[in-house]
């Protein structure tokens, strides 16, 4: 067996492995993100020391959200579209949920329900009840269609897929696009992928030229990173940093952000006084306004 098929027989037992009862039957589109990868990410460790470097209470922040999230091994999303600015959004969180991550959730009034001493649920009213009663129930599993082609992806530490719901924020590119796939991981660098279903082969063709004008407009060390190919009406993408690329970039975007900063705050040059008028002018006069210049 070649090593393609096997890296997609393991993943989609990975995915297989996680139990979606949660999530809507007929969701627009699910996700996951292993915070402990993230956390762990020698790019994270790298970013972080050179933003302490101008902000020391970056360090701190990051240290707050460790021992915020260190415990937590993956949270599973789903999204269901509800014809509203606000999409009806269930979560499921999985790990060591300690004190400390429990009194958070009080504090921002989030609505829950422990499954088991491992396990939390997260959403909204009805919706959450409903999510409830279906990781309760020992009937057959509902097959969530926003699953399908996402098995791929399970080896990433953040993934979507599906549909975008219809928000202020995701409206116009929805238009283009039908559905995605989405991976992303942060490691010693950045590797991304991304699979975009589009309405005809034109707009694929569209999507990846507009991918690459807009690396082109990047710095120098950020171009040519992202290989791509349309496939039919879908446009394909990965993207692979490595961390001194990664570090470089952050380092001038900081530098043009200072520069900017800078320039901002410079006293602008007073304008010159306008010069006083040496003339007279009368106006209303039968043969029409008159000037008389003024001697001196």
């Amino acid at each position: 067996m070649r090593f393609p098929v096997c890296l997609a027989v393991f993943a989609t037992s990975l995915l297989a492995q996680s139990d979606w009862r949660f999530a809507h039957p007929d969701a627009t589109l699910v996700g996951g993100f292993r915070p402990q990868a993230l956390l762990k990410s020698p790019l994270l460790a790298s970013a972080i020391e050179e933003a302490t470097k101008k902000e020391p209470s970056a360090a701190m922040m990051v240290g707050m959200a460790s021992g915020l999230l260190g415990g937590i091994t993956e949270i599973r999303f789903s999204v269901l579209d509800n014809g509203t600015p606000e999409p009806d959004v269930l979560a499921v969180v999985s790990g060591s949920l300690d004190e400390s991550f429990m009194r958070s959730l009080a504090q921002d009034k989030a609505k829950w329900q422990r499954i088991d001493a491992n396990t939390l649920l997260m959403g909204n009213g009805k919706s959450l009840e409903r999510a409830v009663a279906r990781m309760q129930s020992t009937g057959a599993m509902l097959h969530t269609p926003a699953l399908e082609g996402s098995e791929l992806l399970a080896g990433y530490d953040f993934w979507l897929a599906g549909s975008l719901p219809n928000t202020p924020m995701t409206g116009a590119l929805k238009l283009n696009v039908k559905s995605l796939a989405f991976g992303m991981n942060l490691h010693d660098g950045v590797d991304m992928e991304l699979t975009a279903q589009t309405a005809t082969a034109a707009m694929a063709e569209a999507l990846v030229k507009s991918a690459h004008e807009a690396e082109a407009s990047q710095a120098q060390q950020l171009r040519g990173m992202v290989k791509s190919f349309v496939e039919g009406s879908t446009a394909h993408f990965r993207v692979s940093v490595p961390r001194d690329q990664v570090i470089l970039a952050m380092k001038a975007q900081s530098a043009n952000a200072a520069a900017t900063t800078t320039q901002a705050a410079a006293p602008r040059p007073i304008a010159p006084a306008a010069p006083k008028r040496k003339t007279i002018i009368i106006e209303g006069l039968d043969n029409g306004t008159k000037e008389i210049p003024l001697h001196q």
